[in-house]
């Protein structure tokens, strides 16, 4: 909600969202957070502006073959040769958590079209955060709208579950989407943005040995039941530059109560992976039944245990008692 690292770059940012199903419609205040939309392609000019301007810093391109641990350091070995040595090596590239039968694997997939339109068909002010009003297959799919103005918005077609869609399904949900519930017959697609967000709750080591700390979806940072890996990752990557500066060693803080977070992520995953509860109406309790700042503090893992009691309250205490003690 603070003034962040990249502000000067934001495309957008907004104060309100909104969330619709055939059952509600209803905006709720984020205050003190604020919703914030960055383009990637601005992301990677201002990191790659950054870095030039640290002589200290080289910056290379080309693929790791392999990362070594040794006695006093880590050395990597890249496709081109190369052979770089180092006291600590920082690792963001991506691998399977193996998908163990004992723990629970999502994707979270989309395509979304940024469209432009000859008439005002979006309030700019809120964008739709989630919105249920489409076929569902007995798991979590929803579009999200996101306006950058009255007659440009982008619109992206969701999921949460185990199997990625054909291209022609994620587009016929988008057209249907947009001429028959926004009821929009005259637009243009001028941008496609797609992607894949892995979502689990299978351990991933940080340190898979002493001198290397995976970093990002790599390290565990992805929020096992919402996918939501960036602030995360800003917040948990300042904890390791705070530790480094301060010990010498890039470590996070993980207390030992803090694990109840993971519990919970893994119980929500439950929830849906048995459909026991449709995911409207599960987004809706937590939205409608709490104050909204609460759930996204929750979302952020910084609520009290106090607070965790009262949003599990609202919850269907049948359907996530059974999957909290099927989780245990």
């Amino acid at each position: 909600s603070e003034k962040g690292v990249f502000d000067e770059i934001l495309y957008g940012k907004w104060k309100k969202l909104r969330m619709v199903s055939h059952d509600f419609d209803f905006d709720f205040d984020l205050k003190p957070y604020t919703y914030k939309k960055i383009r990637g392609i601005d992301f990677y000019n201002f990191v790659l502006a950054e870095i030039k301007q640290n002589p200290n810093i080289t910056y290379s391109k080309d693929r790791i073959d392999k990362i070594e641990e040794q006695s006093n350091g880590v050395k990597l070995t890249t496709s081109s040769g190369q052979e770089l040595f180092g006291n600590y090596a920082f690792d963001s590239t991506y691998r399977s958590k193996g998908n163990s039968p004992k723990y629970h694997h999502f994707l979270q997939h989309f395509k979304g079209w940024v469209i432009e339109t000859e008439e005002p068909c979006f309030n700019s002010e809120i964008p739709t955060w989630m919105d249920f009003r489409i076929p569902n297959q007995q798991d979590c799919r929803f579009v999200y709208t996101l306006p950058y103005s009255k007659t440009s918005a982008l619109v992206e077609y969701t999921l949460f579950n185990e199997v990625l869609s054909s291209e022609k399904e994620y587009d016929e949900v988008l057209k249907n989407y947009i001429e028959n519930i926004l009821n929009i017959k005259k637009y243009k697609i001028v941008e496609v943005e797609q992607g894949i967000i892995p979502m689990s709750d299978e351990p991933m080591p940080e340190h898979p040995s002493k001198h290397v700390l995976r970093i990002g979806t790599s390290g565990g940072y992805t929020h096992a039941a919402t996918g939501y890996t960036f602030a995360r990752t800003q917040r948990f990557l300042q904890e390791v530059v705070e530790n480094l500066e301060k010990t010498g060693i890039p470590k996070r803080n993980h207390g030992c109560f803090d694990k109840r977070f993971d519990l919970y992520a893994s119980t929500f995953l439950d929830v849906l992976q048995k459909n026991s509860v449709s995911a409207d109406k599960l987004f809706g309790d937590l939205l409608q039944k709490n104050k909204p700042e609460k759930v996204l503090k929750f979302l952020h893992n910084e609520t009290t245990f106090a607070e965790e009691i009262a949003i599990m309250a609202s919850t269907d205490l049948l359907a996530f008692g059974t999957s909290f003690l099927r989780v245990l």
